[in-house]
């Protein structure tokens, strides 16, 4: 049985709009990585719930990575959803619209994975 979602405009628009005006620089995301810093899932700003129940989480932030190979840093937006009830995971039409919604071009060319039923998604900008 699927699980319900409503998608509501004026939250995913704030999400948005903080993550663009909140970009995590590569030594943030570096101290992420290490540990040493707070993941965006818990911090104020990057997270949002959207209804009913059960609850989905969305987490959205641009952020600057190192690249696997090679120097430099690239720069993508990286979304993950999740639902409150174990077992459950986001199913593919709803990522497809959140994505959409918060500004990603094609869903095509996105790494998308799923991993203790959290899909995450990653587009280089």
């Amino acid at each position: 049985m699927a699980l319900p979602i409503i998608l509501d405009n004026k939250i995913l628009d704030n999400l948005r709009a903080f993550a663009e005006a909140n970009r995590l620089s590569v030594e943030e995301t570096d101290k992420i990585r290490e540990g040493t810093a707070l993941p965006p899932g818990e911090r104020v700003g990057y997270t949002c719930h959207l209804e009913p129940i059960p609850k989905w989480k969305v987490v959205f932030t641009i952020e600057e990575l190192r690249m696997l190979e090679g120097d430099g840093t690239a720069w993508v937006k990286h979304m993950s959803m999740s639902c409150d009830r174990p077992g459950r995971a986001p199913n593919p039409v709803c990522v497809k619209l959140v994505c959409e919604h918060l500004g990603f071009s094609d869903l095509n060319k996105c790494h998308i994975t799923l991993k203790d039923e959290v899909v995450e998604v990653i587009e280089t900008i």
